[in-house]
């Protein structure tokens, strides 16, 4: 894979090949950006990059690219959250590694992919590997809420920033690549955020999911039951992943405000859906901005500990104006 295939926005591509080549990376970068904009898949190709020994890097046909690529190169660890934090103990380990000499690249990379999520205590001891960065080693932290970063952590990493890809480019490239059809390439990229891997994702039949949900509204709209509701999220909840039915609803409320608002077509993500979103948005027009917010609340943290369907139930209650 070339830097300007990868599923990032090509600027910050060109920027870390740039760097690369130039020879202006630092010891610690910190990738950050909306979930699924490509963090990961520049962080994987810059290590093989590091740990590659031909004259164009990476050539990703090497030993050392292939074990990056699998996970089994000696001087590549990621550092994955242990549950919900990244713990002080892996953050001295880390430390300790730093200190090593490389196996056999000239460098040593060390991928921390959930940076948001270290704790208090392994915030300050990764501060100090930070503060006397190593020569053989380089970090990369990737983080989807850097705010949550200690500002100490921040100012001593070389930031880039991935934005979201913009509809066009995931349209094309799932008709390029994944030889999808355009009418589905055009609703997956509608849906997807700004991310490829999410628009892969998506089941093939999620227009008729948002279809089934916004009659499973229009259903509860004319009996507002509490058992109705709570047999509605249960129904929802059931998905892989669990975050899904929770964007649907939230993209659904936010498309039954605008259309109710007369906002064009190219505006919705479900213009297929139009008329009786408009109807939604007029009738729950009071309860709307609640359940927006506490739904993008429950997506901004997804380390809070509440079940997808309790978390549906409580959304659809305050949106029918039950709680």
């Amino acid at each position: 894979m070339s830097w300007q295939s990868l599923p990032c926005d090509p600027r910050v591509a060109t920027e870390l090949e740039t760097s690369l080549r130039a020879g202006r990376l630092g010891p610690s970068l910190l990738f950050c950006g909306p979930a699924g904009a490509g963090k990961r898949a520049a962080a994987l190709h810059l290590a093989q990059a590091l740990l590659c020994a031909a004259p164009e890097r990476p050539c990703g046909a090497c030993s050392a690219c292939r074990r990056a690529a699998a996970g089994q190169h000696p001087d590549f660890k990621t550092w994955e959250a242990e549950g919900r934090e990244v713990k002080v103990e892996q953050a001295r380990a880390l430390r300790a590694a730093t200190q090593m000499r490389p196996f056999e690249a000239p460098v040593q990379v060390h991928l921390i992919p959930e940076a948001e999520r270290l704790n208090e205590e392994a915030s300050n001891a990764l501060l100090k590997t930070l503060e006397e960065p190593s020569p053989r080693s380089v970090l990369i932290l990737l983080s989807t809420a850097p705010s949550l970063l200690l500002p100490t952590i921040r100012s001593r990493c070389q930031a880039y920033r991935f934005p979201p890809l913009a509809r066009d480019s995931v349209r094309a490239r799932l008709e390029r690549e994944d030889a999808v059809a355009a009418s589905e390439a055009a609703w997956r990229a509608r849906l997807a955020r700004g991310s490829l891997v999410r628009a892969r994702a998506l089941a093939a039949d999620e227009p008729a999911r948002a279809a089934a949900a916004v009659a499973a509204l229009e259903g509860l709209v004319r009996s507002p039951l509490t058992g109705s509701v709570v047999e509605a999220a249960e129904r929802w909840s059931g998905e892989a992943p669990p975050e899904r039915p929770i964007e649907r609803l939230l993209d659904l409320c936010r498309d039954a405000v605008m259309a109710a608002e007369g906002v064009p077509d190219d505006a919705l993500l479900y213009p297929e859906l139009r008329a009786r979103l408009a109807a939604l948005g007029s009738t729950l027009a009071a309860t709307l901005p609640a359940t927006l917010e506490r739904l993008e609340g429950a997506l901004a943290d997804l380390r809070r500990p509440m079940r997808a369907n309790l978390l549906l139930e409580e959304a659809t209650l305050l949106l029918l104006g039950l709680a």
